[in-house]
């Protein structure tokens, strides 16, 4: 399902964008990052201040002892991200969406009803005497709780996404109960979703880019996440023939490879971007390694004319 967006009221906060000085000519780019289960009580609160560093490019984070961020967060789809609500305090706003089928069927559950989600939507305020660019940006936060509730997840059930503009609509696409659906909004024409696959086999994470792009075809779309897959076994997953019990799959997306190891305890590349447009490399930035077991990938976007 999706669901049009509801304008808040951040005059004064895009007001005070437009007058931030630019410091530093640092290009802008979409990210996605598994923050590695940060807790329900935010006790992770370090994590989400890189998120803040990385929006804002700021240029006082290397004098702190950390290095300057390489690129300006635009957008960013975060995996395990605990509850960053107690950071958002600005227009809190709660949307409810229902998970439809490929033909807008609503799905029920195993009481029969309805299957919904609900995504909190925030505006997260920074204090501008840190801030070159940006004074305040969009979050959405969604939590999973499945069959066995939250508590099941050790806080590794958490979807957020962030933007330095406000969405048009959100969409939720449910697949099974024990798996984590996906969570997207549409963003300056283009849609953008987090996807946090089952480890071990990636699960249905080749299925849920194959929802976005049969509902999404003609549409700029994003699958960005962790995929708990290699990309080329991603690949052998959108292009398989006809079997007995499944019909041939054939799924026209383009797999952006990280151009380094993003899970360095297992030496796997398993975070990266899907998308329906030209292939983009995925820069990996490790220096805050040590938050979680993955590290973020950057896609640099080319300059706006």
């Amino acid at each position: 399902m999706t669901l049009p967006g509801k304008r808040a009221a951040a005059g004064d906060y895009q007001d005070t964008c437009k007058r931030q000085k630019r410091k530093r000519n640092v290009p802008l780019a979409v990210a996605t990052w598994n923050m590695q289960g940060v807790k329900a009580d935010n006790s992770g609160n370090l994590v989400w201040d890189r998120v803040k560093d990385w929006v804002t490019s700021n240029a006082d984070t290397e004098a702190n002892g950390n290095p300057t961020p390489p690129y300006r967060l635009s957008i960013g789809c975060f995996q395990e991200s605990g509850t960053p609500s107690v950071l958002m305090r600005g227009f809190p706003h709660t949307h409810t969406l229902t998970a439809t089928d490929e033909q807008g069927a609503t799905i029920k559950d195993d009481k029969n009803k309805d299957v919904t989600a609900t995504v909190t939507q925030s505006l997260w305020v920074f204090s501008e005497r840190f801030v070159d660019h940006t004074a305040a940006v969009w979050v959405y936060h969604f939590d999973w709780p499945g069959p066995k509730g939250l508590s099941a997840g050790g806080g590794r059930v958490n979807q957020t996404i962030v933007s330095t503009t406000e969405h048009t609509e959100l969409e939720f696409i449910y697949h099974q109960a024990e798996l984590r659906p996906l969570i997207g909004a549409k963003i300056n024409d283009a849609w953008y979703f987090t996807l946090h696959a089952p480890s071990g086999t990636g699960g249905d994470g080749w299925w849920l880019v194959n929802q976005v792009s049969v509902r999404h075809p003609n549409e700029d779309w994003w699958v960005l996440g962790d995929y708990n897959l290699q990309p080329e076994e991603l690949q052998k997953k959108f292009k398989q023939p006809m079997t007995p019990t499944q019909p041939a799959i054939n799924i026209d997306a383009v797999i952006c490879e990280p151009d380094k190891i993003t899970r360095p305890a297992s030496g796997m590349k398993y975070d990266y971007a899907v998308r329906n447009e030209g292939h983009l490399t995925g820069h990996v930035h490790d220096a805050w390694a040590d938050r979680s077991d993955h590290v973020i990938v950057f896609y640099p976007l080319p300059p706006t004319p």
